[in-house]
């Protein structure tokens, strides 16, 4: 039997949104189709005040109803539980507000399917709750991150609208209109067409993508409007960057090196033998009689710069008196016997101030960019009102783990 889950998230108590129940259509089976789209939230048809969840109607919820009182002290109601004719499970999507917007479960998560699924077949019930909002290698963590994204969007998209001029919006909406065409050409002018495609490619349709896009637009322009006036990149900032990364415009001359080494006289005997008849030097190096990395033809560096390559003198005489192409005579050293191989000589490389200088401005503009937006964003955080995060994410923690999360 297949078993069906529901979460009737319930937070207008502590959400100051007007109509913030927004519940959408759900159905969690036990194990999720792969690749399904998660629906989208639904206007309810039921309306709730900003701070008081209204008794649904009994024919919508088989479960006990959230009353006034829950919603007077603050409490969410318990949650409930309404079936379709079809079985499918309504659950109520809003998991937060932003400046008054509502942040639905299925926004935070649709985008992230793919990876959910995975993650879900790959972990226990258990492990999946913790994965989902740890730290991954790369140090991004997977609800948080993405809620935090969607809050910054909105916040900066708020200020950005109220910034847009007329002309400003008027080639906003052409740019759109030309993309739309543009995307309805590639569809052979079938709308189903590109919303398919659309809905494949980015999880959403065409009309909700050229939305997106809009936004993304207008948060760009406006926040590099904001910012970059305020960038200040002096030529005496670009010396001082150039003076102290030397390294990374004087690239000193180098040279591809290989090695045979063998602490055994008649194999040393052997090998002087086959590159006196003329072997290649990395074919010998190759063979096991060689002690010094066979499988990669005694490779000992792609490019070894300077002059003191070896801690052994004689082995640095040896390898800075080869031309490329040659390799050294026998050389003992204790009871070692190597052979050197100059394969290919690198010559050394200066890229002088006027010729670098357009790059370090470029650099030094990113950086501080970097540090005026982070400087921007925390002050959006903290004048922005939006339920705090760690809230939203324990509620789509147990959104995720019944739609995503099939194992034990």
């Amino acid at each position: 039997m297949i078993r069906r889950v529901a979460i009737l998230v319930l937070t207008c108590a502590a959400v100051s949104a007007p109509g913030c129940a927004g519940p959408q259509a759900i159905s969690t089976p036990a194990s999720r189709q792969a690749g399904a789209a998660l629906p989208r939230p639904v206007a309810d048809p039921v309306a709730a005040d900003a701070l008081t969840v209204t008794d649904p109607p009994q024919d919508r919820s088989k479960g006990t109803p959230s009353t006034n009182d829950d919603a007077a002290s603050g409490r969410s109601g318990p949650t409930q539980v309404a079936s379709n004719s079809e079985g499918s499970l309504v659950i109520g999507g809003m998991v937060g507000q932003v400046n008054g917007q509502p942040i639905y479960a299925s926004e935070v998560l649709e985008p992230l399917d793919d990876m959910l699924t995975t993650m879900g077949r790959q972990h226990s019930r258990e492990s999946f709750r913790r994965v989902i909002v740890r730290p991954m290698q790369d140090g991004t963590r997977v609800i948080p991150d993405r809620l935090w994204s969607i809050v910054m969007n909105t916040l900066i998209l708020a200020e950005a609208e109220r910034d847009l001029s007329d002309q400003e919006q008027f080639f906003v909406n052409n740019m759109l209109k030309e993309r739309r065409e543009e995307l309805l050409r590639q569809s052979l002018g079938s709308l189903t067409l590109a919303n398919a495609r659309t809905r494949q490619r980015t999880g959403r349709d065409l009309t909700e993508e050229l939305d997106e896009q809009r936004k993304a637009m207008i948060v760009g322009r406006y926040v590099h409007q904001k910012l970059d006036p305020k960038l200040n990149v002096t030529q005496r900032h670009i010396k001082q960057y150039y003076r102290s990364h030397v390294e990374e415009f004087n690239d000193p001359p180098g040279r591809t090196l290989r090695m045979i080494r063998t602490s055994k006289a008649r194999h040393a005997n052997r090998i002087d033998e086959m590159l006196a008849a003329g072997e290649l030097f990395s074919k010998v190096a190759s063979l096991p009689l060689n002690e010094k990395n066979p499988q990669e033809a005694g490779l000992y560096s792609e490019r070894a710069a300077g002059d003191r390559i070896f801690g052994i003198e004689s082995l640095n005489e040896a390898a800075l008196g080869l031309a490329e192409g040659e390799h050294s005579p026998r050389i003992t050293v204790g009871n070692q016997h190597v052979w050197l191989y100059v394969e290919k000589l690198h010559p050394g490389r200066q890229v002088t101030l006027q010729d670098a200088q357009r790059n370090i401005r470029n650099r030094l503009r990113q950086v501080q960019y970097s540090h005026l937006f982070n400087e921007y964003r925390e002050k959006l955080r903290s004048e922005g009102s939006f339920t705090p995060v760690e809230q939203m994410t324990e509620v789509l923690v147990d959104v995720a783990t019944s739609l995503y999360a099939v194992g034990p």
